[in-house]
């Protein structure tokens, strides 16, 4: 695998790459450098962030006031979408013999 498939693949550029495996003594001379499996294992396992812990979500109680605010401020903000007006019908389709000059 070369150097620049990786970095689109870890979404980032293949200068952040190339910094990444100067940092993990890895040599690669340029972004069309080839990585074996070895490298791009560890370069995969170091890119990658560690696990944060979950946090559990905790909502607040909100007053009925508070409630009513927001809904206020939802509509100014998302105001309904009103339908688009009836567009007038086509005109009846004539005859061509009405226009043949007889």
């Amino acid at each position: 695998m070369r150097v620049f498939e990786l970095a689109k693949i870890l979404g980032m550029s293949s200068k952040q790459l190339l910094d990444l495996l100067t940092k993990l003594q890895i040599k690669a001379s340029n972004h069309m450098a080839r990585l074996d499996e070895s490298a791009v294992a560890v370069v995969r396992a170091a890119a990658q962030p560690p696990a944060a812990p979950k946090k559990a979500a905790v909502k607040p109680v909100a007053s009925a006031a508070k409630s009513a605010v927001s809904q206020k401020q939802a509509a100014l903000v998302f105001p309904e979408k009103k339908p688009a007006p009836a567009k007038p019908a086509a005109p009846a389709k004539r005859d061509v013999t009405e226009y043949v000059k007889k």
